[in-house]
């Protein structure tokens, strides 16, 4: 069985697909944040941390190729046909997801306010309207 969310085709272990008789698509929230978030406790970035270089370096590294993926001549040719290759993902489909994906722009251990607040106020919106759940009736 697989699931389609969006772009993201996920295929459920077959342990599990007995208990799944039905998916529904019940909707999207867009994240107000870019691509390549990554939260880490203060005790990893403290100047005392032994982890503080490994993430600093992973961070630099992480930058790099993300800048040379979002390069416009990038998102046209190789990372357009990267997608398309390794997901098995339409070029119409591909060009879809590119468009409306936002990468870092600068280092991403740089996060703007805007971007905090955006986030939070969506955390806030979601909180306010919680999901009901419920079984589907002999109707659905």
């Amino acid at each position: 069985m697989h699931l389609i969310l969006g772009p993201v085709e996920l295929t459920l272990p077959l342990h599990l697909q007995p208990y799944l008789s039905e998916v529904r698509f019940i909707g999207s929230v867009p994240t107000p944040w870019h691509s390549w978030v990554l939260v880490a406790p203060p005790s990893t970035t403290s100047p005392s941390s032994p982890l503080l270089p490994v993430l600093q370096s992973f961070l630099s590294n992480l930058t790099t190729s993300i800048q040379a993926f979002n390069a416009p001549e990038a998102r046209k040719g190789s990372s357009k046909e990267f997608i398309e290759g390794h997901f098995g993902y339409p070029p119409e489909d591909v060009e879809a997801w590119l468009a409306q994906v936002d990468y870092p722009h600068g280092d991403v251990v740089e996060v703007s306010k805007d971007m905090v607040e955006k986030t939070l106020s969506c955390v806030a919106l979601s909180a306010s309207r919680p999901l009901a759940l419920a079984a589907p009736s002999e109707a659905d």
